[in-house]
């Protein structure tokens, strides 16, 4: 029988934090966007507080390409799209896949990145396989809104599901043992690895899903401008670039 335990740490609102990207410049309109910044190497926090990551690199360059300021607002992941269907923010960019709910509540610019999802356990584990961790007492932590939520409750039909605000807890919960694997994107997870030597990922993926941009429905002028801006970035091969600067190989 399936067992959903949704864990929720702190308060589920999201908390804006304004960073303008490159210097003031009054004369162009501003391009918001939502983001969850506990997500390396797609997005994070600097030590010198400055926003990085792919997703933010990418993000600039489109803001360059429709000459408009970019202002990020940092918030939970779950916060994200929200901001984005109300209208709050104008696109919501945080390793967000594309599913049938979520395009119900906002627009999708076309993908940008294909991914896995992966599941990680410990390196003295004796689960090797989908199989091995899908039996009634165990225990896996996901970030909680995400296609790994998702996915884990769609294929893990025996195990204990616990979610998180976000994605850095997870592995917090999986070193101090009090759950069995943590089931999360194949970028990230290669970042927890190289973070965490004692950890170590199972050879077969849970799924594939694409990444995209999300658009306020509102706006699809703007969703026009994103997708001309990507197909731009695509084949100038800026894109590559900023992916060799935080995976070091071809997408």
């Amino acid at each position: 029988m399936k067992r959903v335990v949704t864990t929720i740490v702190g308060i589920m609102v999201a908390l804006f934090v304004f960073a303008a990207c490159g210097g003031r410049n009054d004369d162009r309109p501003e391009l918001h966007m939502a983001t969850s910044a506990d997500f390396p190497p797609f997005e994070f926090i600097t030590p010198a507080g400055e926003f990085d990551g792919f997703d933010i690199h990418m993000a600039r360059a489109i803001a360059d390409i429709l000459d408009m300021e970019l202002v990020i607002h940092d918030m939970e992941f779950i916060a994200s799209i929200a901001s984005t269907q109300t209208g709050n923010t104008d696109i919501t960019i945080a390793a967000l896949s594309i599913t049938d709910d979520r395009r119900q509540q906002v627009n999708f610019s076309i993908p940008y990145f294909e991914t896995t999802l992966v599941i990680i356990v410990q390196q003295g584990s004796g689960i090797n396989s989908v199989e091995d961790l899908d039996v009634e007492g165990n225990a896996v932590a996901v970030q909680m809104g995400t296609t790994s939520h998702m996915m884990a409750e769609w294929y893990l039909s025996e195990v204990e599901i616990l979610a998180y605000v976000n994605a850095p807890m997870t592995v917090m919960e999986l070193n101090a043992g009090r759950v069995d694997a943590i089931v999360i994107d194949a970028g990230v997870a290669a970042q927890f690895i190289s973070d965490n030597p004692g950890l170590r990922i199972l050879p077969d993926p849970l799924g594939v899903e694409q990444y995209a941009i999300a658009v306020y429905m509102g706006n699809p002028e703007l969703l026009e401008q994103i997708n001309d801006a990507l197909s731009q970035l695509m084949n100038n091969g800026e894109l590559d670039r900023i992916y060799q600067m935080f995976f070091g190989g071809d997408e």
